[in-house]
């Protein structure tokens, strides 16, 4: 009976032991899966932030005077674009104080060149079940370039010309990458990207540093990198992948094979609708060639077509993402930094997605057990891919993009993929505060710039010096004439004095009109003012005339009156004088007499 008592006190303590450490695990996961919904929130509004100031600071200044129509050839791609961005923050890096990777990576897309329809023959197959091809050269391809925007003289054009076509007249890809590598290389001689991150940071002009650590030719691109310090202090590393790529006006082969595969997402017409009428080419040659600068081996790509399809998916399958590219980054990335992609995990994703729609319901993660499911799908495909060495390109199946992969870092691959499958809750990251902490660094430091960038795109500079420190003032100020050029500040003003002049001609133009109608409407006032004074100065004239003859009149008989009246008058006195002269005279006679 002991025994039995005591039985059941143990198996009570061990049962209440194994309820607390699952009430404890359920509190775990629900703390853990918490933190990964928030920092997939931050991670989304980065990608829209960083978006929306990338392309103020891509598509205004010195790449749109080569390109007015920058937006529609020059494309931002990648992580920073498609989300998921933020999880590189989950990689080791002592290179940082907080020992994580405080890194920005951007791809930028530059299409110089679309050829029509009519000009098909110039792209020629070299494999093409690998989608390899080689383009011909001719020189009315300047006019091709000159009708997607690009402002070249033919000038540069012959000179670019010469520089990137083989003796037999084929494109050298090396040769464009080359150019442009000269084109991004770092300069910053009047300072400007050091001001924007000393505005961004909010200190002094020389308290940040930029330095260039690399600018390099890759497979597919150029590879920019730049480290941002800050009084000293590493704080941010920037990469920029500058693709170029020439447009075709048509389909390839391997864009329809994908469009005609069987799948479960999207639909045929979605897929019509997203591969939409053209496909592009990329100057990336086969691994065997990917540093001969000879080489005339270019491949398709269809980074526009993955663009489109990322929109496409639901915020739950997102966020599953997210999080299998941060245990991606943290867990298999570390095994070999140069030989693996990120690119990997984007593949794995594009094929679950199409064998699992977005209403699937494995997608339906609500907590942290949720997640279990589509991450083991996920894992178990890059297991599978790695085992059997060959992992398709999701657009061409027939290319195997692990392929030249050693065998050394394809096996610890498996093994580490084992390792995660074998507990994927324990794999999970759960403790994420510093990891949550440096992204929202990262997303202020995005913001700021985008706030910055879009207060002087729109003009209102009275609120921009608000924000920006009072010593970087006058620095801004000097960088935005030195930096834009006086050519193209002469373009701007030329232009504004254009619009000025055409509204003051039409403003004038109908202040005439308006002062024709006004002089037309006063001059006929005028004239029947003018009439009707006309016949009031007639008739009084005629009153006045009638008047002064009648007082001519009046004054005549009485100027008559009054002459008869002298007359009189005269002849009398005369008549009183002559009578008192002969008195006078007769008085004398008679005084002579005595």
């Amino acid at each position: 009976m002991l025994i039995k008592v005591l039985s059941a006190i143990c198996f009570m303590a061990l049962a209440g032991e194994v309820r607390n450490k699952m009430a404890v695990s359920s509190s775990t996961n629900d703390k853990k899966f918490a933190l990964l919904q928030e920092f997939f929130n931050l991670d989304e509004r980065f990608r829209e932030t960083l978006h929306a100031g990338l392309q103020k600071f891509l598509w205004n200044g010195s790449v749109t005077r080569k390109h007015p129509n920058a937006k529609k050839n020059i494309q931002l791609a990648g992580s920073a674009i498609e989300g998921a961005s933020l999880a590189r923050v989950f990689q080791k890096n002592d290179e940082f104080p907080s020992g994580l990777n405080q890194e920005i990576e951007v791809d930028i897309e530059f299409m110089y060149l679309k050829l029509p329809e009519s000009k098909q023959d110039l792209i020629q197959d070299i494999e093409a079940d690998q989608g390899y091809i080689k383009m011909k050269l001719q020189e009315d391809l300047f006019d091709d370039i000159k009708s997607i925007g690009w402002n070249l003289d033919q000038y540069e054009f012959d000179e670019v010309y010469k520089e990137v076509k083989s003796p037999e007249g084929y494109f050298l890809p090396f040769k464009i990458k080359s150019i442009a590598k000269k084109k991004v290389a770092y300069r910053d001689e009047k300072q400007g990207l050091r001001l924007m991150a000393a505005a961004v940071y909010n200190v002094k002009k020389r308290n940040v540093d930029l330095k260039p650590i690399a600018n390099e030719i890759t497979k597919s691109s150029v590879s920019s990198e730049y480290v941002l310090e800050v009084k000293g202090e590493r704080k941010l590393k920037i990469s920029f992948d500058t693709v170029v790529v020439v447009g075709l006006s048509w389909h390839s082969q391997i864009g329809n094979d994908w469009l005609n595969r069987p799948k479960n997402w999207p639909s045929h017409a979605v897929c019509q609708q997203i591969l939409g009428s053209s496909s592009v080419v990329i100057a990336k040659p086969s691994r065997k060639n990917k540093f001969d600068p000879n080489t005339t081996e270019m491949r398709y790509a269809y980074s526009q077509t993955e663009r489109k399809l990322v929109k496409l998916r639901s915020q739950n399958q997102n966020f599953v993402y997210m999080v299998f590219k941060i245990m991606f980054v943290k867990w298999i990335k570390p095994i070999d930094t140069e030989e693996i992609s990120s690119f990997i995990a984007k593949t794995a994703m594009f094929w679950i997605a199409e064998e699992f729609p977005p209403e699937n319901s494995m997608w339906d993660v609500v907590d942290s057990e949720c997640l279990v499911t589509p991450l083991k799908k996920l894992f178990s495909w890059l297991l599978e891919a790695f085992s059997k060495d060959t992992m398709p390109y999701y657009f061409n199946e027939k290319s195997n993009i692990i392929e030249g992969m050693s065998d050394q870092t394809k096996q610890l691959i498996i093994t580490n993929i084992g390792e995660v499958l074998g507990d994927l809750q324990q794999f999970i990251p759960s403790d994420i505060d510093r990891e949550l902490a440096v992204a929202k660094d990262i997303f202020i430091w995005a913001e700021k710039m985008n706030k910055i960038l879009t207060l002087i795109k729109d003009k209102n500079y009275k609120e921009a010096l608000k924000i920006l420190p009072k010593e970087l003032i006058l620095d801004i100020i000097a960088f935005y004439f030195a930096e834009i050029g006086w050519d193209v500040i002469h373009e701007k003003i030329e232009k504004e004095l254009d619009r000025l002049i055409e509204r003051a001609e039409k403003e004038i133009d109908r202040s005439l009109k308006k002062v024709e109608k006004e002089l037309d409407r006063f001059t006929e006032r005028a004239e029947k003012e003018i009439d009707r004074s006309s016949k009031k100065v007639e008739n009084e004239v005629d009153r006045v005339k009638e008047s002064v003859v009648s007082e001519v009149q009046r004054s005549g008989k009485k100027v008559e009156h009054e002459v008869n009246h002298v007359k009189e008058s005269v002849v009398s006195e005369v008549q009183r004088s002559g009578k008192k002269v002969e008195h006078e005279l007769k008085r004398l006679k008679r005084r002579f007499r005595r």
